[in-house]
């Protein structure tokens, strides 16, 4: 069940930037992950983060300090994951060479 869960959160928008967001900044806020990924909604983030987390994709962290702040970061769980998932993240980024390479392929 939750494989499928997992499959069908992937194919949501904003889910593979956050996941991506999350390692390149290493342990980020939640306004470093709003800065981060161009056009995302504060709800929307937010949504997903929780999510992500509900599934222990990537954990969350609350800083007791004023004002509290939250830290996000991988799971082992979801590192694992974001390693099984980056042909299809570097596709997503930047389709060409994938596609370059299919018509080497071809010939």
């Amino acid at each position: 069940m939750v494989m499928h869960e997992i499959f069908q959160l992937v194919q949501k928008k904003w889910v593979i930037q956050i996941v991506n967001a999350i390692v390149v900044l290493k342990n980020p806020y939640f306004n470093d992950l709003k800065n981060y990924i161009e056009k995302i909604s504060s709800k929307t983030l937010s949504i997903r983060l929780k999510e992500l987390e509900k599934l222990h994709i990537i954990s969350r962290h609350v800083i007791d300090a004023k004002p509290i702040r939250v830290l996000y970061a991988c799971t082992e769980f979801g590192a694992g994951l974001f390693t099984t998932l980056m042909p299809f993240i570097l596709f997503f980024i930047n389709p060409k060479p994938f596609m370059e390479q299919n018509k080497i392929n071809e010939n």
